[in-house]
């Protein structure tokens, strides 16, 4: 049982890792493309 969860863990960082891996260019790139400023305008548009 132990050894079962140690197991599914180590799995689900790997999966973790590689969608890090591959989404951390782009959510870099979003965070630094939507500043505070136009997340605030963002939120703006959605909710009006």
């Amino acid at each position: 049982e132990e050894q079962y969860v140690k197991h599914e863990n180590f799995r689900r960082t790997c999966i973790n890792i590689k969608a890090g891996a591959l989404l951390g260019p782009f959510m870099l790139m979003t965070y630094f493309y939507l500043s505070p400023y136009n997340l605030i305008m963002l939120a703006d548009d959605i909710t009006s």
